[in-house]
């Protein structure tokens, strides 16, 4: 049996690592010129980050946890919700702090509780609506103390939400907050060097042709043709790990064509906007013995918000601005644009901010082997969208995060789908 596999992702790599330990031949075909996918470590300065997806979250039973012991692979904790819990708040005016920073958490506590009891009667309510009744009534009290301290907490959840599921809340429905996420633990962690030294070890030996642009796949009852412009592959079976942004755009033709139930799938699913600007300083002057908290909200900002201190991860004082959903729709074309934008921000809040030593900026978006950041539920998907994305079309099998049914956005969901798709496959040949 010889299978060929579409992307190199952590879905592909995991997929075809799977059918080569086996016995089955094949070739993994990836359009860029990394393997990867959405994982993406890049050397900073004296460092390296990651830019893409930079988390094993919640890693206690997590399988993304127990492949890195298997390889000899460090992680390290990263207390991602002691970061966000003690973010630091400024704007125009300054730090929020004191008695106002104290009712924001409480009012921010109650929403994040109100929602987990109202999100599980509607799963299919907008999280928009949602956010409008907790907050409104909240906002037009006549203590302005407290419709201030609402104000905060509504644009921080919104923030939250929106950065966690890369979409404007409008979009998002109430179902992702409900769904069943699997009984794993923990907090999160990092990978030691970035997620790329899993992804190499895990991809160690196996035949990847990379600037391998798939723009055709055919089957019948003869296997599977999959055509890379002039060249053709052939196989028993294909499995496809392209991203839903790709399959979205329609790059790949497929014949016969794709089923109805798994057009509307892709249709309906979402798949949103994440981009990180990364700035590194000589010094981390953002934390001070007042204020030493390892995440900023910046309050009035449109874009650049919400920025994280990767500090501990890279070893030199950094910090990331996630940009997600419609912030990332405001970023400027050119990664230069977005660097010089991201340290105006910062220089509106701080006042003087000094110049970064080094900088990186993402363009997943653009990127028309990507195209977004990952998957959600809308409020016109369901779950069985996921698993009509995820089942098989003849001879040809699908695979990525799109198609975990509980941990779709996670990376250890891409991993898990493409041993999925690779034990079909192995059921395939020896049935």
């Amino acid at each position: 049996m010889r299978a060929v596999v579409i992307g190199a992702g952590v879905a592909g790599i995991a997929a075809a690592r799977a059918l080569s330990n086996n016995g089955i031949e094949v070739v993994v075909l990836e359009a860029s010129e990394r393997i990867g996918g959405r994982t993406k470590t890049v050397a900073l300065g004296g460092g390296h980050v990651d830019v893409g997806a930079s988390w094993i979250h919640a890693p206690v039973g997590n399988p993304l946890t127990a492949l890195c012991r298997q390889l000899g692979i460090a992680t390290r904790p990263f207390a991602l919700d002691d970061v966000l819990g003690s973010m630091r708040l400024v704007d125009a005016d300054g730090d929020v702090a004191g008695p106002m920073r104290s009712q924001i958490a409480s009012v921010e506590a109650g929403w994040w509780s109100w929602l987990a009891r109202t999100a599980a009667m509607a799963p299919e309510r907008p999280l928009s609506s949602l956010l409008e009744e907790y907050f409104v009534p909240l906002i037009d009290g006549i203590d302005p103390s407290a419709s201030s301290a609402a104000r905060w907490a509504r644009d921080l959840a919104r923030t939250a939400m929106e950065t966690d599921l890369c979409a404007p809340c409008e979009s998002i429905s109430a179902e992702n907050v409900t769904a069943d996420k699997r009984p794993y633990g923990g907090g999160d962690d990092v990978v030691a060097g970035g997620y790329v030294r899993l992804v190499e070890r895990l991809a160690e030996g196996l035949a990847v042709q990379r600037g391998a642009l798939v723009d055709s796949i055919a089957h019948g009852h003869n296997g599977v043709r999959v055509g890379c412009g002039a060249v053709e592959h052939h196989a028993d079976v294909a499995i496809v790990t392209v991203s839903l942004g790709v399959l979205e755009h329609g790059s790949i033709r497929f014949d016969p064509p794709l089923s109805s139930s798994k057009r509307s799938a892709i249709e309906r699913l979402g798949f949103g906007a994440f981009e990180k600007v990364v700035l590194q300083f000589d010094e981390a002057w953002w934390r001070t013995a007042a204020h030493p908290a390892s995440s900023l909200h910046l309050g009035g900002e449109p874009t650049f918000r919400y920025w994280l201190d990767v500090t501990p991860t890279v070893g030199t004082p950094t910090l990331a601005a996630h940009v997600a959903g419609p912030c990332a729709a405001r970023l400027p074309a050119l990664a230069s644009e977005r660097i010089d934008g991201a340290l105006a921000a910062l220089r509106r809040n701080f006042g003087r901010v000094p110049d970064a030593s080094a900088a990186t900026a993402t363009d997943w978006s653009n990127d028309p082997n990507v195209r977004g950041g990952y998957s959600r539920h809308t409020p016109s998907s369901r779950p069985s969208d996921i698993a009509a994305l995820a089942a098989p079309h003849g001879r040809v099998l699908f695979a990525g995060e799109a198609t975990s049914a509980h941990r779709y956005g996670y990376v250890d969901g891409a991993y898990e789908s493409g041993r999925r798709a690779a034990h079909e496959a192995i059921v395939r040949a020896f049935a």
